[in-house]
């Protein structure tokens, strides 16, 4: 019950951003992955409310991978970004330097300063339990605080 209010609370802060579409990325060992509605961490879209960029992104485990170029033509307002390499502990210092080049930064996302870097430990290794999907809520609360 508690956990069903925590997620009602959430989807009633989502509703402010309705207008706004999302996309979570995946960045691996110097590849990125897009996530959508259905998908491994659909439930930021399916369950949380925030509203998927409206572009055909494979509804698979492993994501879709997709480019630069990609990711700018799509120009979600809202970028969740999860490193797997951090979660799996290998070193992880370009992987989030995949974000810093000039396709990205003139996304909306990052022009609102919406890209917002999920614990990767917590969305990776650990989706799905009470738990996790507690801490879950908490981090998407603090992160549009």
């Amino acid at each position: 019950t508690e956990l069903e209010s925590e997620i009602a609370d959430l989807k009633e802060k989502t509703t402010a951003f309705k207008e706004e579409e999302a996309l979570l990325l995946l960045v691996n060992d110097g590849a990125i992955s897009a996530f959508s509605s259905g998908s491994r961490f659909g439930q930021i879209f399916d369950v949380f409310g925030f509203t998927p960029v409206n572009a055909e992104i494979e509804t698979s485990t492993h994501g879709q991978t997709i480019g630069y170029e990609g990711i700018l033509e799509i120009n979600p307002d809202i970028l969740f970004v999860i490193d797997r390499s951090q979660a799996i502990q290998v070193d992880t210092a370009e992987n989030l330097q995949l974000l810093d080049n000039a396709f990205i930064t003139k996304t909306n996302a990052a022009q609102n300063e919406r890209i917002i870097v999920l614990s990767p430990d917590l969305w990776y290794l650990s989706g799905g339990g009470l738990e996790s999907t507690h801490l879950m809520i908490e981090e998407i609360n603090a992160a549009f605080n």
